[in-house]
């Protein structure tokens, strides 16, 4: 079997104790009073005046320990449907996009809800991506209903798993509200996860109101957590990939162990969206050559804590469906697929996960 690998085993190791010795010392903010109270009773060091938490490098190892090495995924109707974790790679469409490249006229444009019910009917056929995503969003209905009102064309439209989340702090419960309509109980809900759920920290070193209040609400209430920094490579992170990989590394475990304190047992994936930012067009590429040693870096780093591994590679950073985002996409799926990333996030986005577009979807697929 062919493995990609960047880092040898002794650099493996040097950023992971880096990362330790991050979070002991320097710790991440957190500015959600309810995740600094539930940790300061779990015991772990609480500055009340900076809003930093630190972590204890046992408390941290114990935690990586206690989190599932393989994920197991179930459809609607409570079958077991993928796993996460391992060998195995499921690709998936990337999300979640602000336009789409409409196919009939080839011009960008704003979703509507149509637009997503076609997309739906599209990738739950598609026989090579694994499960949908909410992949973008529409702005045919009340924002604050929209991270719900995904979810639910989803689970209208298809039987498969999904990969969600939520823009603000509240979305989650009733979104949970709605898997739980096909699940018998809470626990059931708990022992058949049906789906995969992305938490941001806020690159450096910081977790949101918003994702440390979705990070709660899927633990309790079953829903698998994906951790993924959005680094900057060289504007908000170190500009190095071995410095970039210890805080993505260090952001990535504190939510792991969050997740932990919380529930211990409870499912969680270390991911990861990183962009080799370009100080002079201010773009960050996610497929630069910077951004894509630091998937492959972080993918030995998952595989060395035993840890299932997400990444948004498999995408074009261009505006069309053209050579540039064939040769972006393809380079950047085979080294998901060598590299042995568990959930490849990408399949038909484009323009810095900024545009979707049905046409790509199909060629990705």
């Amino acid at each position: 079997m062919i493995n990609f690998t960047l880092l040898d085993d002794q650099l493996i190791n040097r950023i992971i104790d880096e990362a330790y010795l991050l979070l002991e010392e320097t710790g991440v903010e957190v500015q959600c009073d309810e995740l600094i109270d539930r940790m300061k009773k779990a015991g772990l060091p609480v500055n009340k005046e900076t809003k930093r938490i630190t972590f204890p490098r046992a408390v941290t190892e114990q935690s990586i320990a206690s989190s599932p090495e393989t994920i197991k995924l179930f459809d609607r109707s409570g079958n077991l449907f993928s796993t996460i974790g391992g060998n195995k790679t499921n690709f998936v469409p990337a999300s979640s996009a602000l336009n789409i490249l409409d196919w009939r006229t080839g011009e960008r444009r704003t979703a509507q809800t149509t637009d997503f019910i076609e997309y739906i009917k599209v990738v739950d056929q598609a026989k090579h991506i694994a499960y949908p995503s909410t992949a973008f969003s529409t702005d045919d209905i009340p924002q604050d209903i929209a991270d719900a009102w995904r979810l639910y064309m989803v689970m209208a439209h298809s039987n498969k798993p999904v990969v969600s989340g939520a823009f603000t702090h509240h979305g989650v419960p009733r979104m949970a509200r709605m898997m739980e309509c096909f699940r018998e109980s809470q626990s059931e809900m708990m022992e058949k996860p049906m789906a995969v759920f992305t938490c941001c920290p806020n690159s450096p070193l910081r977790w949101g109101i918003d994702s440390s209040n979705n990070l709660i609400d899927c633990v309790e209430k079953g829903i698998i957590v994906e951790i993924v920094p959005v680094l900057m490579i060289g504007l908000a992170v170190p500009v190095t990939t071995v410095g970039a990989l210890v805080m993505q590394t260090a952001e990535v475990l504190s939510g792991v162990v969050f997740t932990q304190l919380i529930k211990p047992g409870s499912p969680v994936i270390f991911g990861g969206a990183p962009g080799a930012f370009h100080m002079q067009l201010m773009s960050a590429p996610m497929t630069g050559v910077e951004a894509l040693q630091l998937y492959c870096g972080y993918a030995q780093i998952c595989q060395h804590l035993k840890i299932p591994s997400q990444a948004y590679m498999g995408l074009g950073d261009g505006k069309f469906n053209d050579p540039q985002a064939g040769s972006e996409t393809a380079s950047g799926a085979y080294l998901a697929a060598l590299s042995r990333i568990n959930q490849v996030a990408g399949a038909g986005m484009l323009d810095f996960v900024n545009c979707f577009s049905l046409e790509k979807l199909v060629f990705d697929d």
